[in-house]
């Protein structure tokens, strides 16, 4: 993880929330077999929120595009 965290790349940081969104559509999909095309409507809504969200929160100083302030954010997942 301190790799990653060392990592002071904003194209890096935003490709990890993308994988982020990526595996949670991934986890929607596995626990909902009965809705046709769940991975890509969960894909879209998940990476909407995300985006959004990254895109305020960096817009208002309040965090900087770095691994080690968006991933802690973007990578709560409830994947029990």
């Amino acid at each position: 993880m301190k790799y990653i965290f060392d990592l002071n790349n904003a194209l890096l940081t935003v490709l990890m929330v993308l994988f982020i969104c990526f595996k949670a559509a991934y986890n929607a999909k596995k626990r909902n077999k009965y809705i046709e095309h769940t991975f890509v409507t969960s894909f879209i809504a998940i990476t909407t929120g995300a985006v959004l969200t990254l895109v305020v929160l960096v817009l208002t100083h309040s965090i900087k595009l770095t691994p080690m302030q968006v991933i802690p954010i973007f990578g709560m997942d409830d994947s029990r």
